[in-house]
């Protein structure tokens, strides 16, 4: 009995040493399955984060190159004949007519003594007409003469606003001068159109103009308000609007029309 009670408990005890390596074995092989996935983990981290560089690194060699390519074409653009035109066509009309777009109610309401309302309504409805007969004369007449006619009508009417003192002439003028930049806003842009055609960058050129436009206005706004000082008296400011339209109108023969052939 003694000899068999032994027996069991050496059984017992090798069936817990067999246990307890059995477990051991299950933990390494856990242990080692849980490295070799961080391992693949990290490699894996590693890999996702150098093509994140690699693509980083490509885009700012992409975005130096671009800001390289549009900066040559930006200083190209001043070697180009149309370039000029172009610049000097919008300067002279913006130029031209932010005199009477900043003084009108100086000039016809306060000095003249007309109503408000009524010249600003008459002074819309001229420049919607304006807008309203070159989208229906356009379909059949030349821009370029339109343009042309329409430069010459206006410096015509800047003259003679800056000679007349007759106050219901003046606002007739001033209608017609207003009638005529409603007609003469879609005419520029058409001769635009014209004096880049067969270019290339187009919306760069186009952009590059606009800035630098808007550069030569805002000095041009301080150089009026000397010259109305020098002078003592706005009227000057028709003939100096004249004199940018007929930069304008020196500009526009300059413009080769399209080859539709």
């Amino acid at each position: 009995m003694e000899n068999k009670q032994e027996k069991s408990q050496e059984d017992m005890v090798k069936e817990a040493v067999e246990e307890a390596k059995k477990s051991a074995a299950e933990t390494e092989s856990e242990e080692a399955e849980a490295e070799e996935t961080e391992e693949t983990s990290e490699e894996a981290g590693s890999g996702d984060a150098k093509e994140d560089t690699e693509k980083k690194t490509g885009k700012k060699l992409f975005s130096k190159k671009k800001d390289k390519y549009n900066i040559k074409n930006i200083v190209g653009f001043f070697r180009k004949r149309n370039f000029w035109i172009l610049l000097l066509l919008n300067v002279g009309y913006d130029c031209g007519t932010q005199f009477i777009l900043i003084y009108w109610s100086i000039i016809y309401v306060e000095k003249l003594g007309f109503n408000l309302s009524l010249v600003y309504t008459l002074f819309m409805c001229a420049l919607i007409l304006g807008s309203v007969l070159f989208s229906k004369i356009s379909t059949f007449v030349n821009s370029k003469g339109i343009t042309l006619l329409n430069t010459g009508s206006m410096i015509g009417a800047f003259v003679l606003s800056g000679t007349i003192g007759n106050k219901y002439l003046l606002l007739f003028l001033f209608l017609l001068i207003e009638l005529l930049m409603g007609m003469m806003s879609g005419q520029i842009s058409a001769t635009s159109n014209e004096a880049i055609y067969g270019e290339s960058n187009k919306s760069t050129m186009l952009s590059t103009i606009s800035f630098i436009a808007e550069i030569l206005v805002s000095v041009s706004l301080f150089i009026s308000n000397s010259i109305m000082k020098i002078f003592g008296d706005l009227k000057v400011m028709f003939f100096v609007s004249a004199v940018y339209f007929g930069v304008v109108l020196l500009i526009i023969p300059l413009i080769k029309e399209k080859d539709t052939r």
